[in-house]
């Protein structure tokens, strides 16, 4: 699964020249409301089908004079908060800049949004769209009776309902400050929803998601399909005939819940294999399919390594990722494998955000890198700690995040952001931002959550001189401090949160994540909001809710006006080495020849058991990305030294670090592969008009080679080739340019007609020349 970020969408501009002036992505008009504030040419009495785009900003009403099937089109970077008179019938407004919809238009229309949108009317009625790839907000409740498609960013500051006759399309980001009731079809299945309220799905409602977070109950009576993953902070109730249901076969498709689930519905996996961290605690519940409690989910991942060597012994590493809360059962090793060592990366909840004014972000949570004691075959509790609800209350600070523990091991959550009335920032293992004093000295609060033993404390919220304008703190992330709230007059400025940590988490093993982010602090003013630590700490908002930190990171929740957004759950990472009995090799090296550019791969063995031959493979400037190139049969058994060289004739022109393995194969199929030698390759120096070829077209009978630039030629030997989209022909060699060209042209006269491409290699350097043979 994907996790689903905020996106931003940046428009192209489309100019075009009408009647003098630009007018952006509004290309074909019939009239144009420029800056003189009316039509040109005027509107005519009772129009029909015309457009009338909008370049200038307006906020004064404009005058439709009873036209019907009006398109309205609305120019990048104009702004229109306006009235539109005397409308008989309206077909579609397109937006590319920034539009406040101010009534409910007659007839049937569509919106279609590439810029804001912002409307102010509480229901969209029925035969009435909205498509927004921009970003839309509702300030107050809004009802979907019409068809509402989103790619884009929408936010609805209040209750969000659809009904029987109305639909939701989203493939964007969806942000409800309130309930979310549905009673129609919402199709999010590749989208992301976060509702701050409850979400009840009525017998009539099918609510398909693909990534969704419910900050209160659910409550279900029609069809829940999870295209991903659904985290519910409260209540779980599912009613007789309703079903939640797997929508994905092709990926793990999970359920959590952090309340009580009950409910005599069904949890349905026929259509994808469904996870859940519990069952509802009623026996008669109806389970269907492939529906399971923990294990091998979304829950769990599972990487093995590829084999490598050390002093001489073969090993690979087995990890296991788990990102929420279940029972394991430690696996036992394979016959002739042997558990070396276990070693875990523990990540706690980030602390949640604050709520109000020059509110803070919250802290991150640990990350704790510790050896483990692990007993094969033994059930072991693994606990993953959930990220701190973000506040909801002016007075309350947001949430500390939950600890992560496995087998006596605890990382410690992150604190929460102070809110409006209650300045301080929340302790833990990074502390949470602090808010704004209330009167401003010019000083900043110091109040700041606290950083738990080497964890980093939150940032302190700050307000100017006259008090009016105040920022909160960021929180503490797992590198760094979070930044102080800081500016004055319009530049006031929420605090950053502290940045994350890069970690390398299993030796021999590239698994490089980022975790640990503070969340971002906000203004009173409508000034520029914190931003989130290391792009995965959530941003602070002076609008609306604030944005989570990013899935499974442990980062802290932003700080938000109507909610603080939650902290990130934290993540638990296992590995285990293990080491096996390989064929023994005594050597392996890799040599480059710049006289006739090959590399040679030259391997030995001192012992080898059912060897069927070896696979040489190779990656050029990447370890990770290996490609079979050649094959060597091996001698089967011996208890003698034996010796084998591969050369690898086709290098990259470009040159590089062209890195090798080995993939030893048994009989039986089974492999194992080498250590990684390594070997530098001197680009190619691609030239042009030193040689010339003559005459061109040739039949054959006729050709010659000749150098034509003396400086780029000093005597090196020369490796010629005749290539065609057929057949490579070996090197042609000669001890002066008249026996190559003859021998060439020998090659040619007994080719077939066609195009050829004649290769010069020389030195370090190298020319094609197109010969046409006819």
């Amino acid at each position: 699964m994907i996790t689903k970020f905020y996106l931003s969408f940046i428009l192209g501009f489309l100019i075009v020249v009408f009647s003098g002036e630009v007018l952006g992505q509004c290309t074909v008009c019939d009239h144009v409301v420029g800056a003189t504030g009316n039509p040109v040419p005027a509107i005519p009495g009772s129009a029909n089908g015309i457009t009338v785009c909008i370049t200038a900003s307006r906020t004064a009403e404009l005058n439709f004079n009873n036209a019907q099937n009006v398109t309205i089109c609305i120019s990048e970077g104009v702004t229109v908060n306006a009235n539109f008179g005397s409308l008989s019938n309206l077909s579609s407004i397109n937006n590319f800049g920034n539009f406040t919809a101010r009534a409910d238009y007659n007839g049937n229309w569509t919106i279609n949004n590439f810029g804001a949108l912002t409307v102010n009317f509480g229901s969209l009625n029925t035969n009435k769209t909205i498509n927004n790839s921009g970003n839309f907000i509702r300030n107050g409740e809004f009802a979907i009776n019409g068809s509402f498609n989103s790619s884009g960013n929408t936010i609805v500051n209040g209750n969000f309902s659809v009904n029987s006759n109305g639909s939701v399309n989203n493939s964007g980001n969806i942000s409800v400050e309130g309930n979310y009731v549905n009673n129609g079809p919402t199709n999010s299945a590749n989208g992301y929803i976060n509702i701050t309220g409850n979400l009840t799905n009525n017998g009539n409602g099918t609510f398909s998601i693909g990534e969704g977070s419910i900050g209160g109950n659910v409550t279900n009576n029609g069809n829940i399909n999870i295209h991903g993953s659904l985290n519910i902070q409260g209540n779980l109730q599912i009613n007789g005939g309703s079903n939640i249901s797997a929508g994905d076969e092709n990926q793990p498709n999970y359920l959590n819940v952090n309340g009580n689930f009950t409910g005599q519905g069904c949890l349905n996996g026929n259509n994808g294999t469904l996870y859940t961290n519990k069952f509802p605690t009623e026996n008669n519940i109806c389970i269907i399919g492939q529906t399971y409690i923990g294990g091998n989910n979304h829950c769990l991942e599972i990487i093995e390594t590829p084999s490598t060597f050390e002093n001489g012994t073969q090993k690979f590493n087995r990890i296991y990722i788990f990102r929420c809360s279940t029972d394991w059962t430690i696996p036992d090793a394979a016959d002739g494998v042997i558990l070396d060592e276990v070693a875990a990366v523990l990540v706690a909840g980030g602390g949640g955000g604050g709520r109000g004014n020059s509110a803070g972000g919250g802290g991150a949570g640990q990350l704790l890198e510790t050896p483990l004691t692990l007993g094969l075959g033994k059930t072991i509790p693994i606990v993953v700690g959930l990220g701190g609800l973000g506040s909801t209350q002016l007075w309350q600070q947001g949430s500390i995040g939950g600890n992560t523990s496995v087998a006596g091991q605890t990382a410690l959550g992150g604190g929460g952001g102070g809110s409006q009335d209650s300045q301080n920032g929340g302790n833990g293992w990074s502390g949470g931002g602090s808010n704004a004093p209330y009167s401003g000295s010019g000083l900043f609060n110091t109040n700041r959550g606290l950083g738990n033993a080497n964890g980093y404390s939150g940032g302190r919220g700050l307000s100017n001189s006259s008090g009016n304008n105040k920022a909160g703190g960021g929180g503490g992330g797992l590198s760094s401090l979070g930044k102080d709230g800081g500016g004055s007059g319009s530049s006031t400025k929420g605090g950053d949160g502290g940045d994350g940590k890069n970690q390398i988490i299993i030796p021999e093993f590239t698994l490089i994540s980022l975790f640990g982010g503070g969340g971002g602090g906000n203004s009173n003013n409508n000034a520029i909001p914190g931003s989130g630590g290391s792009e995965i700490g959530g941003n602070g908002n002076n609008a609306g809710p604030g944005f989570s930190g990013l899935m499974n990171t442990g980062s802290g929740g932003g700080a938000g006006t109507t909610r603080g957004g939650n902290g990130a759950n934290g993540i638990v990472i296992i590995s285990q080495t293990f080491s096996i009995n390989p064929v023994e090799y005594t050597s392996l090296t890799a040599t480059f020849s710049p006289q006739i550019r090959t590399s040679t791969v030259s391997w030995a063995t001192a012992k080898e058991w059912e060897n069927s031959h070896f696979e040489i493979e190779r990656s050029i400037d990447n370890v990770n990305s290996f490609a079979k190139i050649g094959e060597v049969e091996g001698v089967g058994y011996s208890d003698d030294v034996e010796e084998y060289s591969f050369i690898d004739e086709k290098l990259p022109l470009l040159g590089g670090m062209a890195y090798y393995r080995l993939k030893q194969v048994d009989f039986s199929g089974s492999f194992s592969y080498s250590e990684v030698v390594g070997v530098r390759i001197p680009p190619m120096n691609i030239t042009k008009g030193v040689w010339r070829a003559f005459p061109n077209p040739t039949s054959g009978e006729s050709f010659n080679l000749e150098l034509v630039n003396n400086r780029e030629y000093n005597d090196e030997e020369l490796s010629i080739r005749l290539v065609t989209s057929l057949a490579n022909h070996k090197p042609v060699e000669g001890k002066d340019l008249k026996e190559i060209s003859k021998k060439v042209a020998d090659i040619l006269s007994n080719s077939p007609n066609g195009v050829y491409i004649l290769e010069v290699n020389w030195g370090q350097k190298l020319e094609y020349i197109k010969i046409l043979k006819k």
